[in-house]
């Protein structure tokens, strides 16, 4: 029933008041069913806009990626999305970054990273599908100078060079990739110690460009692929690849994601079709370890 009738033992009632009820109640009754009708058809179309919009959100892929990938991977993605009508959202920040935002419950459904080491992570906490873990592209670490400086063409010469005349850029060697690898090619170019002191360090590969190409550093240590990141931007010298662990992204899906859409992107992303796009974009095929 859509309503309750409450009887009060102790009030006597005439036949002809308890007659007068029963026909209030039946007009009553009918005047609160279509109110409530009303009421129900209203909460109906709100319950079916919230189930649209939450089947819509299940329908949309998280896309964590290293900023310094971004770029790419924003092209790509826009191009899955007009031949499939799915929608891709991408998350972009250092990949220590997304990997502690990932243990942290960040809602994502694929993940890819600068630095196997930061996948590792992830992987010892059971937080991806090691199964679908895999090198999806590489890169190259590189010496970058202003557009309106010069430096001596020798890797050595020209970070001395820099230094005289003012600080390096650098990812943050504590946990950022590209700063990891920097600090392990100036490590074994034994200019560490020198060059750490004068190191103006940033949150991510692309803000360590960012300074540059506002001429508040006189050179920056990152990928060779940031120099496309800004017209001011250049590669000086490319480091020797010997000086420093293998430069590669690493794709994986998130354990919890239940996101259908996210294996057909993860197909797409690592087909042998999407290679020219990404070495049109200055990277490199993956690469051993």
């Amino acid at each position: 029933p859509l309503y309750m009738v409450v009887y009060n033992p102790r009030t006597e009632l005439s036949r002809h008041n308890r007659a007068n009820q029963l026909i209030e109640h039946h007009w009553m009754t009918k005047k609160y069913q279509k109110k409530l009708c009303q009421i129900g058809s209203f909460l109906l179309a709100i319950s079916v806009i919230a189930g649209t919009f939450v089947a819509q959100a299940k329908d949309n892929t998280t896309l964590f990626v290293a900023a310094s990938l971004a770029p790419v991977i924003q092209k790509l993605a826009a191009t899955f999305s007009e031949k499939t009508g799915r929608t891709i959202r991408i998350s972009a920040a250092a990949s220590s970054v997304l990997a502690r935002q990932i243990a942290s419950g960040a809602p994502a459904d694929i993940i890819v990273l600068a630095n196997p080491a930061w996948m590792q992570w992830l992987e010892d906490r059971n937080l991806i599908d090691n199964k679908s873990r895999r090198d999806l592209i590489g890169n190259r670490l590189a010496l970058l100078r202003h557009a309106n400086t010069s430096l001596p063409n020798n890797m050595v010469p020209a970070l001395n060079a820099a230094l005289k005349s003012g600080r390096i850029a650098m990812a943050d060697p504590d946990h950022v990739p590209a700063g990891i690898y920097g600090k392990a090619a100036l490590t074994a170019l034994g200019l560490w110690s020198e060059v750490s002191p004068a190191l103006a360090r940033s949150a991510s590969a692309p803000a360590a460009v960012a300074l540059l190409s506002r001429g508040e550093v006189s050179a920056a240590i990152s990928y060779q692929t940031d120099a496309q990141l800004s017209d001011k931007v250049s590669v000086h010298t490319v480091f020797p690849q010997n000086l420093y662990p293998k430069i590669r992204y690493q794709i994986a899906t998130i354990t919890n994601s239940t996101n259908q859409t996210a294996g057909l992107l993860m197909k797409y992303l690592g087909d042998q079709e999407r290679l020219p796009v990404f070495v049109a974009a200055g990277f490199s095929p993956p690469v051993s370890p």
